[in-house]
């Protein structure tokens, strides 16, 4: 036959007595919490570069596409960039150089 030692259950609960805070106690806490969702709910919002937010609304646009298009995408935008800083650059080289002949 099965042994029954140790197998028993206790049904003793345990119980912890609550503390509760007098009303005094709590109005203060409740003021400063308020105060701080005021704060952090009117802080002024720095305006997003409108350059870097179009990039950014692309990207999530982008992230939905399959992953090759997604690699076309990148090297398409990739080399558009690149082509039109490399004319801002040659006009900036050019500039500098009529300049200095002047």
């Amino acid at each position: 036959p099965e042994s029954s030692i140790g197998s028993s259950q206790s049904n003793v609960k345990h119980t912890k007595k609550r503390k509760y805070q007098s009303s005094e106690t709590l109005e203060p806490n409740l003021n400063s919490i308020r105060q701080n969702d005021c704060e952090v709910s009117y802080a002024p919002k720095q305006p997003q570069d409108k350059v870097v937010s179009f990039f950014s609304n692309m990207g999530e646009t982008v992230k939905n596409f399959p992953e090759d298009v997604q690699i076309r995408v990148k090297r398409e935008v990739f080399k558009i960039v690149n082509d039109a800083e490399e004319l801002v650059y040659n006009n900036i080289v050019k500039d500098i150089k009529v300049e200095s002949f002047e």
